[in-house]
């Protein structure tokens, strides 16, 4: 959001007395002073108080904004590094996966090609001995 500037309505005095008009804005001073009723301008003083005081604030307020955008820069590179953490993470869990992939595809095979192997005539299993072990 860009800050609203006013812009100033130029006025000059027209004669010694309080009368005032209108003057094309390329005749403009920057810093328009207005005659004071006895027809002189107003003390310098007057008008730099309200200046120094509006720098002020915008000096404090121009800080504050500083500091808030130091505070998001830090935070910015912070999550910059945590979502390259968490992509990294991400890819090694799909390469761990695919290499699991590839040793089940490798053990399906292995157990099918075992399994077929195993049955003998009339679908009865090759391996239907009781087991015996040695005695203690």
């Amino acid at each position: 959001m860009e800050p609203k500037t006013l812009t100033p309505i130029p006025v000059a005095p027209v004669n010694s007395t309080s009368q005032l008009s209108v003057l094309p804005a390329n005749m403009m001073s920057p810093l328009p002073v207005p005659p004071s009723k006895a027809g002189s301008p107003l003390p310098v003083r007057a008008h730099e108080e309200p200046v120094s005081m509006t720098s002020s604030i915008v000096d404090v307020r121009l800080d504050q904004l500083q500091s808030d955008v130091n505070h998001l820069e830090q935070r910015s590179e912070k999550l910059e590094e945590k979502l390259k953490t968490f992509l990294k993470q991400q890819q090694d869990i799909a390469e761990a996966t695919d290499h699991l992939d590839v040793k089940l595809d490798a053990l399906a095979k292995s157990h099918k090609s075992v399994s077929s192997h195993a049955v003998g005539r009339g679908g009865r299993p090759l391996f239907n001995r009781p087991v015996s072990y040695p005695s203690l």
